[in-house]
């Protein structure tokens, strides 16, 4: 399997997670770090900032913005479509192009471990 595929299966696993523990507002970290001398690359990725549940004030908070103020984008979304905006903004813009026939080192800190 790609890198690539394995950092798209772990971000999913670990979104569809978060979902499902009614978790919102979290935020994509990843890092880079290019030694020089060194041919290649090192990137972790982590899932930051999962403190936030999808609770009464978050509830409030979405009702004011779309319904009130009339906002059609707002970041406070129910986690499902949390959750979907999340991973197609990751998989669409973080993660597009990524060569991955470098060898790449990923240490993994937000993810479970690739296999």
């Amino acid at each position: 399997m790609q890198m690539y595929s394995k950092v798209e299966v772990a971000l999913k696993r670990d979104v569809d997670m978060l979902q499902k523990l009614n978790i919102c507002d979290y935020s994509l970290l990843v890092g880079v770090h290019s030694p020089e001398g060194l041919p290649h690359s090192y990137f972790w990725v982590s899932i930051i900032d999962t403190l936030q549940l999808f609770n009464i004030q978050k509830r409030s908070e979405r009702f004011m913005k779309k319904q009130v103020l009339g906002q059609k984008d707002v970041s406070c979304e129910d986690t499902l479509t949390y959750a979907r905006r999340f991973s197609e903004f990751a998989t669409k813009y973080v993660f597009q192009g990524v060569d991955v026939s470098m060898p790449y080192d990923m240490g993994v800190q937000g993810f479970e471990g690739f296999t």
